[in-house]
């Protein structure tokens, strides 16, 4: 038997159907744990493992506690929740902020949760790629044993890769 809210201290099992209740900020989100940890090996995800489940800080009512700004943390959650059920083959825009500060916190925060790169995962230049040039300057690519190398004029102007 083990409790559906995790509200209550406890050792029962956890699983990854059970109900987690946050204040975050002051604001109550429930979520499963298995959408809290859908990316392995997170801080977010350790975080709502059996293992420490129980070391957070709580709120009167015996919440768990996050200091997190409340909206960025619903934006985390939301975009969790839709990437559990997300088609493969479709890309998901992840949360934005308008104001420019408010981005780099959210930016810091994904990375205190080791989320950055699920969220804003590194895609690899096209094998057509061609950099805009310049208004006033020529910039060209070639490869070289397959690396792509720009050049400004005739020089090299940075690393292959």
């Amino acid at each position: 038997k083990r409790k559906r809210d995790d509200g209550d201290h406890n050792d029962e099992e956890a699983a990854p159907d059970d109900v987690i209740t946050i204040n975050a900020g002051g604001k109550i989100i429930q979520a499963l744990r298995g959408t809290l940890c859908l990316v392995e090996g997170s801080t977010l995800a350790h975080m709502f493992t059996e293992r420490w489940q129980n070391s957070h800080a709580r709120d009167e009512q015996g919440r768990i506690f996050l200091d997190h700004d409340s909206e960025m943390m619903e934006s985390i959650v939301e975009y969790l929740r839709v990437k559990k059920i997300q088609d493969p083959q479709r890309k998901l825009k992840p949360p934005s902020f308008s104001d420019i500060e408010r981005q780099d916190r959210f930016l810091c925060l994904l990375q205190y949760f080791g989320l950055k790169e699920y969220f804003y995962p590194w895609t690899p230049l096209p094998e057509n790629f061609q950099p805009v040039p310049a208004s006033s300057s020529s910039v060209t690519t070639s490869r070289d044993q397959g690396k792509h190398r720009f050049h400004y004029s005739d020089e090299e102007v940075g690393p292959g890769f």
